[in-house]
This record gives C-alpha cells, structure tokens and sequence, in this order.
C-alpha cells in the first residue's frame, strides 16, 4: 500500500459534512487529515455585548442535535459568574433533558449511523430490511426522548425552558405524565438495544487511548462539578486550559485540542464508561459484565457497547428522576448583585465532555466567552487512530481502506456542526 492518496470528500452517516485526506508511502502514513470544512459562525463573537439572559437562547442554535447541552452548560456556567444556583428540582430537570438529549442522539447513531458497519450493511436502508426490530426500537425511543423534551424543555430542540437562575416556569407532575407511562417500554427497548449490540462482533485489536471527562461527587458524570482524566488529574472547570491546550491546523476550521504534553485523549461515551463505571447504573453493569464488556476498551469501535450502555442508563435514571420528582416552591433564583466575574462549567453532552465559559461586565453584559465541544476535543485523537488502523492494514484494498478510515471516524460520532460552532438556519 505504498504512494497511495486515500481521498474521502464527504464521510457518510455523521452529523455534518467533513472529508479524510490520507496519504501513505513506502515509510508508512505520512498524512491524516480530517478535513472539517463546514464555514464557522463565531457564536463566541456573536454573545459578547449581549445581556447574559440572552445567552443560552443563542447558543441554542450551535447545533439542532446538542443544543439541550448548550443551553444547559450556558446556564450553569453564568449562574457560577453570578453567585446563583438554580433550585434543587430545576436541577433535576436540567439532568433529565440532558440524559433525554442522550437517549435521542445515541439511539440514531447506534442504530441508524453506526450499526451498519458492525453487520456489513452499506446504510440503515439495509438495516431496516435485515433488522427491523431494531430501527424500531431506536425510532420509539427517539420520539419518547422527544415526548419528554417537549413537557420539561418546552420543545425537543432549541429548548426555551431553561434560564439563568432556573427555569422560566415550573413544570407540574401532571405535565410529566405521558412519559412517565411509557417509562417501562422505554427500559424495554433499551435493553434490547443493548442486547442487540452486545451481540455484535467487534474487532478487539488494542490501541493506546487516554481520556477526559467530567466528574460528579456520587452519580454518573452528566451535570459536570470538575474535569477529571484517565491519568489522576481533577481539576475545576476554570482550569480547563491547564490539563489542555487547543491548536490550530491548516485543513480544519475547527481547533483541534490534546494533552499540554502534546498526547491525544478521547472524550465521550468511552471515557465516561471507563472513568465512572462504579457509577453506571448496577443493572447496566450487570448487563455488561454478564458478557465480559467492562472496561478498559481496547479500541473506540466499543464506542458502541458505551452508547447502548448509556441509553440504557439514562432510561432507568430518569425513571428514578421522575418518581420521586417534586414541583419546586419558585422556578428561579435571581442574582442577588451583578459585577464583573467570570465562570465556566461541563456538562457531558452526548458526544462528550462540554465546556462553557463567559465573563461578563458589571452590567452583566458578556465581554468573553470560550465554547470548547467535544466533537473539537476528538479530532486529533481521530486523525491518530486512522494512522494507527493502516499502519496494520498493508495488505487491504483501497475501497476496504475507505470503509475503514470512515468507521474510525464514526467511532467517535462527530457533530460538526458544533465542531465550528456553526448551525444552518
């Protein structure tokens, strides 16, 4: 496989539109390039001189399929700037559209996106003649997730619920009713997803991974309190900058970010697994280890048994959520003063470990804001795990070469879209 130029223009089944350039020799792979060439939009530019309520309504717009994340992460980010907490069951509200938001994208990556790979499926056309059970379970539980968007977040996407300090107005029990019902067909279709993908073969080839996540004191990282990695670290979100440094290249509009040491780390599914396993919910675990799929991973095409894992977890902990949730006595705090301050939080989107991060003026307007996604945080970890899967693969033919760079890529889900904080209006 020497002199060969391996050119992707457009990588299939993700969210957005990138391309893989990689070119290899004699000496082996020279270049990996993934080419992320969607325009950015400079949502940070876009919010400075903008009141900090205006905030989370415009992030919204960085991505249809995150934007519960980037509403979420703008709230508690600014509310640490201003010294205000949201109430006790706002919070858990907040947890629950996040872990709804999960449920949605992992379930039509898993089944729709990713899927086909593991089965040699070109698409999930195939899927649906060949495993019909299956899309249906992802399609069902797509639109329950967007059933209990609808009730807590006032829509599925864009969310226009959340502010700083709360929510606009409480959300009753009544109103949690028609997703609260179907609850046990939800953990029905979830562990059938996760059986399904059990059942997969997966190639078990080890590669070298590190990784980054967000913590909390005694649940599954979902609302991050601090930044935690696969080497001990635990920092507060603050001191995101240093454990990480971010570059720019020449072929992405999006940065790239690693390690001050200059090493590569994975952030997402995978990491959160593997970082907060003795946080998975027991059942999840028993599923798992039933089979012998506990962490460590060798190698992100596991990212899928991580997704599986995930929909399901989030399934019985908003089951938990919703039982004993109670209406909160007010739907906000309001900031008690307002002055310069600065404040910055994670929160684990589906794609992984999101940061937020504003300062603002003593007119509470924004004056910097750093938005860090995780799909951002994966690209260089992507662009060395493609070079490692052919510098083992001397032997394939140029369309299997293809099939492979673009199942690497797929590993991680990519979005885009948030990558360059771009959304098309």
């Amino acid at each position: 496989m020497s002199g060969v130029e391996v050119s992707i223009p457009l990588v299939a089944r993700i969210e957005g539109e990138g391309g893989v350039l990689v070119r290899v020799s004699s000496a082996g792979v020279e270049r990996v390039e993934v080419r992320v060439f969607e325009a950015p939009r400079y949502f940070e530019a876009m919010v400075v001189g903008r009141r900090f309520e205006d905030v989370p309504d415009i992030v919204s717009r960085i991505c249809g399929f995150c934007s519960v994340s980037h509403v979420i992460a703008s709230c508690r980010a600014l509310e640490r700037a201003l010294d205000v907490e949201a109430p006790e069951e706002v919070e858990a509200l907040r947890r629950v559209a996040q872990l709804a938001e999960w449920i949605n994208n992992h379930a039509v990556h898993v089944c729709l996106m990713h899927m086909p790979d593991y089965l040699g499926l070109r698409d999930s056309i195939e899927l649906m003649k060949t495993r019909p059970e299956v899309v249906r379970d992802c399609v069902w539980l797509r639109f329950w997730a967007n059933k209990l968007l609808s009730i807590v977040g006032g829509r599925p996407a864009h969310i226009v619920s959340m502010r700083v300090g709360g929510m606009h107005r409480a959300v009753s029990r009544h109103e949690l009713a028609p997703a609260v019902r179907d609850l046990g067909e939800a953990r029905r279709r979830a562990r059938s997803i996760l059986s399904t993908v059990m059942d997969l073969e997966i190639e078990s080839e080890r590669h070298r991974m590190e990784y980054l996540t967000s913590f909390e004191d005694d649940r599954y990282p979902v609302l991050g309190r601090g930044i935690r990695t696969s080497r001990g670290s635990a920092v507060d979100p603050s001191r995101f900058y240093e454990v990480v440094e971010w570059l720019q290249v020449p072929h992405s509009n999006a940065l790239h970010y690693r390690f001050r040491d200059g090493s590569t780390y994975v952030t997402g599914p995978l990491a959160r697994v593997t970082l907060s396993w003795d946080r998975l919910d027991p059942e999840v675990r028993d599923e798992l280890g039933s089979r012998g799929l506990e962490p460590p991973y060798p190698n992100t095409s596991f990212s899928i048994v991580a997704r599986a894992a995930e929909i399901y977890h989030a399934v019985l902990e908003i089951d938990r959520i919703l039982t004993t949730y109670r209406e909160p006595s007010k739907p906000f705090n309001e900031p008690r003063r307002i002055e310069a301050s600065r404040g910055a939080a994670v929160e684990e989107a589906p794609r992984g470990t999101l940061l937020h991060s504003y300062e603002i003026d003593d007119r509470g307007r924004v004056v910097r804001a750093d938005i860090v996604t995780p799909t951002a945080q994966n690209l260089a970890a992507i662009e060395e795990e493609i070079a490692w899967r052919l510098s083992s693969a001397s032997s394939r033919s140029l369309e299997e070469i293809k099939r492979l760079v673009e199942h690497v890529v797929r590993n991680y889900d990519p979005c885009i879209s948030c990558s360059v904080h771009v959304v098309r209006i």
